[in-house]
């Protein structure tokens, strides 16, 4: 029953008066009846308190044997955590963690505190509240019995054990030197660079990751970039590691991969290991380090940030000549010509959605050949055709964003007018939403919708996840107001001006009109890219599905088949061995269910942080300068269920598929994943909707649990309201 009576504070000992009045209080929130057996707690008040907080000694969810910690050393209040008042420190040690291995005392006192009571009790699982005075050790405040043990899901603390020495040996490969790639040491990300976090989950099943690595993280990242000027890889370079099946992205090959292609391999290991002791110092900037870390263009603070940043590693004549070659390869993207890369990056989309526009709406029901696994496996490779053109539109787009941003940092232009700019823009996301009302007022059937349309599903590699035709809801409670049309944007002659003064500095042959033209082609590329690739990748996912169903394997069960198992079964020429199948699913569901009970930090530094994992607090990306207020409701893929209207909307993973929400009349949006220049970022900017995205755990469990927040996009600042 915890929090469910109330506690008396600062009760004066010498007043009886003052102490019956307590006691009566805190029987009274026991009920009408309460038992006589029922008792009140009296305890010291604890004065000058320097930190407070709450530790579980297993996972609340899963009962995983980690110490999981969560307190406030900046409220002096020692109801802070329980309370919910403000952020707090979070972190999980695993039950193995040796004192000396934690480098802050609190922590070691902490540490002792929740092992001393675990002794007392007999290691019965328990919640403790302390509090640390300014003066002494740790107050143990109450001690209970955790009340979710019933629901744990039955991983032994001895198989999370054996996982993580599995895990040792793998994650000490990636952090150690490469050949052919420049860094002394790397640091895993899960929300880094292609942000697997937020595209598959923290915790993927084995088809959704395998998905993943084959149209992007195996070749299709390095490839694309060396298309463009960047750094030529080594052939067998991977971007995405597998820490018992959760996935991380290896930052040292991020990097390498923006280095410009002819830099001096002295010049790029310096430079590379400076980024990397920059992000190490600052863990915030692990979702961003393309605008943040990394110079990838030249915009027009790269010489300033260089040198700041970067001017204890590099010296004057290495940052002189890394901005050349810097300056050759943002002309080289800016060329609006049609052999540039941007332009044959969208030849190549608009090839793959006319060839889509040929075919059936729902291929998988037109041919019997498609559910067979070598058909799938075509489709994909077709998908991967897709995902390369993507991948480059992508690049000119947080190009363009790069850019605008300096000339906002310049004072060129200020912030709301790039929003403008912005909002200016129509994209095929718009043209979705603007189909949507048009469905809703009758002015469009719902079959030329789904046409259109029908392939976009929320988790875009998650067979779990409905397409929007399998949606039948999803016209329900569409908001009446009527299709928007962006209206134009034209720089202001004072604009113009500064833009082309900067762009004359930075010699990039280009003016401001065409500057503004290319962005709003990265925008639109970068959104039209990722709708006609994932025509493919959603075809492929039901055309499984349909092969599932004509084997006995349902969509859950098929979420643990890999695409390796597939591969397989084409190397047995198609013999479809049911009992084999089940035994592999089995196994990778066996897995999964152990890679959801592991507790691994959003960056790995070095192999303690296995068993030491700091929660991350992530600085939100914000989008607009407006402050609104709303109710709180939280979505989830099962789609559209409550009104929306006025609402702030909190979404864990947002992806193209939640695009319905903006029909709903909200007011705002907070993502737990996302970066600066994500998909819900860039449709936030296009209807003027303020947004908090990539709060992080901690951050979005706050909001998401609040009955209404307030996002205010000129502070930067997302906080519950209530």
């Amino acid at each position: 029953m915890a929090g469910a009576y109330d506690s008396a504070l600062d009760v004066c000992l010498g007043d009886d008066s003052d102490v019956s009045a307590a006691i009566d209080r805190v029987i009274s929130s026991y009920g009408p009846s309460p038992s006589p057996a029922n008792e009140v707690l009296v305890q010291s008040m604890v004065r000058d308190v320097e930190a407070a907080g709450v530790i579980f000694s297993r996972d609340l969810s899963t009962g995983a044997p980690y110490y999981a910690i969560a307190y406030d050393d900046e409220s002096k209040r020692t109801d802070a955590v329980t309370g919910g008042f403000g952020a707090h420190k979070a972190l999980y040690l695993h039950h193995s963690v040796t004192e000396h291995a934690l480098r802050s005392t609190r922590v070691q006192s902490m540490l002792r505190l929740v092992r001393a009571v675990e002794h007392a009790t007999g290691c019965v699982p328990i919640d403790i509240e302390f509090a640390i005075p300014t003066d002494g050790e740790p107050v143990l405040l109450q001690a209970r019995r955790m009340p979710t043990v019933s629901k744990w899901n039955g991983v032994g603390g001895q198989r999370i054990t054996e996982i993580l020495s599995e895990i040792e040996p793998v994650t000490e490969r990636w952090l150690e030197p490469k050949p052919g790639i420049v860094g002394r040491r790397s640091i895993l990300g899960n929300m880094t660079d292609w942000n697997p976090a937020e595209m598959i989950g923290m915790a993927p099943r084995a088809l959704a990751f395998s998905v993943y690595q084959r149209l992007v993280t195996k070749e299709v990242w390095r490839s694309s970039r060396g298309s463009m000027g960047y750094r030529q890889l080594p052939a067998n370079t991977e971007l995405m590691a597998s820490l018992a099946g959760r996935p991380y992205i290896d930052i040292r090959a991020s990097l390498n991969s923006f280095l410009p292609r002819d830099l001096d391999d002295g010049i790029a290991e310096r430079l590379v290991d400076a980024e990397i002791q920059r992000v190490d110092a600052h863990p915030e900037l692990h979702d961003r380090i393309e605008f943040e870390v990394a110079p990838t263009v030249l915009d027009f603070t790269t010489p300033l940030q260089l040198s700041t940043n970067y001017g204890h590693a590099l010296r004057k004549d290495d940052r002189d000549l890394l901005l050349v070659f810097l300056h050759g390869l943002t002309r080289a993207m800016l060329d609006p010509a049609a052999g540039g890369t941007l332009a044959r990056a969208e030849q190549m989309i608009r090839n793959l959605a006319a060839e889509q526009s040929a075919g059936p709406h729902k291929p998988w029901l037109s041919s019997e050949n498609w559910a067979r696994p070598r058909t799938l496996l075509g489709v994909l490779d077709t998908a991967q055709r897709g995902t390369f053109a993507f991948a480059i539109l992508a690049r000119h787009g947080f190009c363009a964003e790069a850019i605008l941003r300096s000339a906002v940092a310049r004072g060129a232009v200020a912030p709301e007018r790039v929003e403008q700019f912005k909002k200016s823009i129509r994209t095929i996301a718009g043209d979705l939403t603007n189909s949507l009302f048009d469905v809703a007022r009758g002015r469009c059937t719902p079959e030329d919708f789904f046409h259109l349309f029908g392939h976009v599903r929320p988790g875009s590699y998650d067979i779990l996840s409905r397409r929007l035709d399998d949606r039948s809801d999803l016209f329900n409670s569409a908001a009446s107001a009527e299709t928007s049309t962006p209206e134009p944007f034209e720089a202001s002659a004072g604009e113009t001006a500064a833009l082309n003064r900067l762009l004359a500095e930075a010699n990039l042959g280009i003016d401001t009109r065409t500057l503004l033209e290319y962005a709003q082609r990265g925008i639109i590329g970068r959104e039209f890219g990722k709708f006609v690739f994932t025509r493919n990748l959603s075809d492929f996912l039901e055309g499984l599905a349909a092969w599932g169903e004509l084997h006995g394997f349902d969509r859950e069960n098929l979420s643990h088949l890999s695409i390796e198992a597939l591969s397989d079964l084409i190397e047995q020429n198609g013999h479809v061995d049911r009992s084999a199948i089940a035994a592999r699913i089995e196994i990778a569901r066996s897995s999964w269910n152990e890679t959801h009970a592991l507790r691994l930090s959003y960056l790995i530094r070095s192999i303690d942080e296995l068993y030491i994992v700091p929660v991350h607090r992530s600085l939100p990306n914000f989008v607009g300068t407006r402050r609104v207020e709303g109710p709180v409701v939280v979505i989830t893929n099962d789609g559209p269920s409550v009104s929306l209207h006025g609402s702030i909307v909190c979404i864990e993973n947002a992806d193209p598929g939640f695009d319905w929400i903006f029909t709903r009349g909200i007011v705002g949006l907070v993502t737990q994943f996302g970066g600066a220049n994500s998909h819900m970022a860039i449709r936030c900017a296009e209807f003027g909707i303020p947004a908090a995205i990539g709060c992080g755990e901690l951050l979005f469990h706050d909001i998401a649990n609040a009955r209404k927040a307030e996002i205010d996009g000129a502070l930067s600042s997302v906080r519950v309201v209530a």
